[in-house]
């Protein structure tokens, strides 16, 4: 994987497309933070598998970070959940 700044875009465009040559990958950077990755596609996955796998990917490590943030803040009581249906449904009678 190799860094390209958002310059390199304009002045440099064959490297960018050398190191994404049958799916390598390319990391854009924007005042020296990684800003987007590039990936490039080759003849036996297409643009949809690859998109999907990108999502997810990203879902994963979404799912991955509400549960570090979940154990972090520790099990919820009764009392907590009790209050929560208790707001949900006076939200709702007064709708």
């Amino acid at each position: 994987m190799e860094f390209f700044t958002a310059r390199d875009l304009k002045t440099r465009p064959g490297a960018i497309w050398e190191a994404m040559a049958a799916g390598g990958e390319a990391v854009l950077t924007n005042n020296g933070r990684p800003a987007a990755v590039m990936v490039g596609l080759d003849d036996t996955i297409g643009l949809d598998e690859t998109l999907r796998s990108f999502r997810r990917a990203r879902a994963l490590t979404n799912l991955e970070a509400l549960r570090r943030q979940a154990a972090a803040r520790g099990p919820v009581t009764q009392d907590e959940i009790d209050a929560e249906i208790a707001a949900a449904r006076a939200d709702r009678a007064g709708r």
